[in-house]
């Protein structure tokens, strides 16, 4: 009781095509009740001209029964549930599938979900044998025969459908037991499917060993302590709680990262930006903690030269980096100037002393007239004149030294006062050249398959068209 030759080459392979997987992702994002990697492989169970339902008729759907619209709440967790059934449909775990596909159409009546259970109950009966299993798929096949009057995907219902029923016509070999009574009628197990948003990230529940993500598992009712963790990532810990005889869905759980760290050792005061954002002055009171990827580091000073540093930090990793300032060259003139400022003061300082000495001996000498009580003689007034002329030239130096130590005082101030760092911007990214095009190949004989968006009136479709 296998599937037919034609059955087992539409039979999907997880990641079998990239076209495949991207339409998987597509149909999952809008919400196409199609089992992810089954009913829409290009080129192999889809032929040209077949189209697969999109989100817009899920967001229209009503509810059977009562002609009611689902609730958003409803839609949210139906979706949850069909990408759930997915990718266990992906995993060949086609009983986790069933049951999550089941708990979605019991809140979104959709057709598109019962083509989901029926593929799923007949890929289950085909690796177990139960007939239960093959009853159902033929009669949820016959109910999307009798639900989708049109289009749809009623050519593969119809020769699926034909072909249960060849394997339910057979009669079923004697056993030599005597008839039992019924089976009583199965309890749902109570499940919890989980998945991380995080390429290889482990769950561990309950502190049972962790497994590898997405997966599904049977536990008892009640809450479960659930831990998610991944390489570089903080763990997440959170407490899911399984409703007894239903699929509890937790899709992609979103992980924290770990962030780099970071330890700048540079001069006091130097104020330290990441990105072109400061984020403190130096000494910092801790490392820096900083997302993966390329950081621009830069720290800059007054009076000293900016240093800059770009590292490509992985996800909790430790750097450790040493900046070391050295001062500009306008401000060594400001320092070499307030020295000549200094000297020159200290020049002119020494030369007014030395003119207030010869004053002071020159008015000695003018003195002894009334001191002495005689006229000064001709040697006394030579060197009266002398001493007078010296005082006058030592003015003029001092005076002339001084006055160029202010300005070169002031000049060093200037120096001084203005030397602030320039804003520090993080490079751009480098533009990547545009690749040239390749040389025109030679027109030959080909195919093309590609999707086509079709709107209706009440429906959106997605199908192939294709060109020879």
């Amino acid at each position: 009781m296998g599937l037919s030759a034609g059955d087992r080459r539409r039979a999907p392979r997880p990641g079998s095509t990239k076209a495949a997987r991207l339409l998987r992702v597509t149909a999952s994002l809008l919400g196409a009740a199609v089992p992810f990697g089954v009913v829409v492989p290009l080129g192999v169970v889809v032929p040209l001209g077949v189209v697969v339902p999109l989100g817009a008729a899920w967001a229209q759907t009503t509810d059977a029964p009562t002609g009611t619209a689902p609730s958003a709440a409803d839609v949210a967790k139906a979706k949850a549930l069909f990408e759930a059934g997915g990718r266990a449909y992906d995993a060949g775990d086609f009983e986790t599938a069933i049951q999550a596909f089941e708990q979605a159409y019991k809140l979104v009546r959709r057709e598109g979900l019962l083509f989901s259970l029926a593929q799923a109950h007949r890929r289950q009966f085909t690796i177990g044998s139960d007939r239960v299993h093959l009853e159902r798929a033929i009669a949820l096949y016959r109910q999307y025969l009798a639900e989708v009057s049109h289009g749809g995907r009623r050519a593969e219902a119809t020769k699926a459908l034909g072909e249960l029923e060849a394997l339910a016509s057979k009669p079923t070999p004697p056993s030599g037991e005597a008839p039992t009574e019924p089976a009583p009628a199965r309890v749902a197990p109570t499940r919890l499917a989980l998945s991380a948003a995080v390429e290889g990230a482990t769950i561990s529940i309950d502190g049972a060993a962790p497994r590898v993500s997405p997966f599904s598992v049977q536990v008892e009712p009640g809450p479960h302590r659930v831990v998610v963790s991944a390489p570089g990532y903080r763990d997440k810990e959170l407490v899911l709680v399984a409703i007894e005889g239903e699929l509890v869905p937790a899709s992609n759980i979103e992980l924290e990262e770990e962030p780099a760290s970071v330890t700048v050792l540079t001069d006091a005061g130097a104020s330290v930006s990441v990105d072109g954002r400061f984020v403190g002055e130096a000494p910092l009171s801790r490392a820096l903690e900083l997302p993966s990827g390329r950081r621009f580091i830069a720290v800059t000073r007054a009076g000293r030269k900016t240093r800059t540093a770009e590292l490509d930090l992985a996800r909790g990793e430790a750097q450790r980096l040493e900046l070391d300032l050295s001062t500009t060259t306008q401000r060594d003139f400001a320092l070499a100037g307030a020295i000549g400022s200094g000297a020159l003061l200290a020049g002119g300082a020494v030369l007014g002393g030395l003119a207030f000495v010869r004053q002071s001996q020159a008015k000695d000498i003018y003195g002894i007239p009334s001191t002495e009580g005689r006229a000064l003689r001709p040697a006394e007034r030579d060197e009266y004149l002398s001493l007078r002329s010296e005082r006058d030239r030592l003015v003029a130096g001092a005076s002339t030294v001084a006055g160029l130590g202010v300005v070169v005082g002031i000049v060093s101030l200037g120096l001084f006062a203005f030397d602030e760092p320039a804003p520090v911007l993080a490079p751009a990214e480098p533009t990547k050249p545009r690749p040239e095009a390749p040389p025109p190949k030679p027109e030959a004989p080909s195919m093309e398959v590609g999707l086509l968006p079709v709107l209706g009136v009440d429906t959106a479709y997605l199908g192939l068209v294709g060109s020879f």
